[in-house]
């Protein structure tokens, strides 16, 4: 008898290597408060369009096939990293994150990536797509008076301009030292921007 095994896998959008080192000084920065939190590495993060839980090995050559089919071609755009927030609020902060302006096309295109998930079974998210890199996830409410004020401080800052030219399905392999993404699938842009 032959096991499927699972994959934790998701979908998301790469980043440039410019807006990962803007991304790493507005991290810097909030580790600089002494923060009681997680930093994922820089190297690992990304825009998530889609969380797709565990899902069986046998799922993947799908998946890919649907993206190819439903998002392969799209029009490429750039993606405006800028301000330093957090979830629920800066003064009750649980998520610190690095905003995302992509002038409504990330949104829609992330919405094509839902409506192609769904269409294979995936339950749609509970809550609104609300675009965002997460560089923090806060532990405790040790010194959240100095991470709210740095929050508001940097709520301009800018991490520069991420071209969007490809959706990735990627295996997250979880490990004491963090999480390590593995990329299973691409889909590709067209090349051509829309202005």
């Amino acid at each position: 008898m032959v096991i499927n095994r699972r994959v934790r896998a998701f979908i998301a959008v790469p980043l440039s290597e410019s807006v990962l080192g803007g991304l790493k000084v507005g991290q810097e920065a909030l580790r600089e408060t002494g923060i009681n939190a997680s930093f994922p590495k820089i190297s690992s993060l990304h825009i998530t369009l889609k969380f797709l839980g565990e899902i069986p090995e046998d799922r993947i050559s799908c998946i890919h096939d649907t993206l190819l089919d439903r998002i392969e071609g799209f029009q490429e755009f750039d993606v405006e990293v800028r301000g330093l927030g957090a979830f629920p609020s800066v003064s009750r902060p649980r998520v610190a994150w690095a905003g995302l302006k992509s002038g409504g096309r990330l949104p829609r295109l992330q919405k094509e990536v839902e409506t192609a998930m769904m269409d294979l079974g995936f339950e749609p998210e509970g809550r609104k797509f609300s675009p965002h890199i997460t560089l923090a996830r806060i532990k405790s409410s040790r010194d959240l008076n100095l991470s709210a004020a740095l929050l508001e401080s940097m709520k301009d800052f800018e991490m520069g301009k991420t071209p969007v030219r490809s959706v990735r399905l990627y295996q997250s392999i979880l490990n004491p030292g963090g999480a390590v993404h593995k990329m299973l699938a691409e889909a590709v842009s067209s090349g051509q921007k829309r202005e």
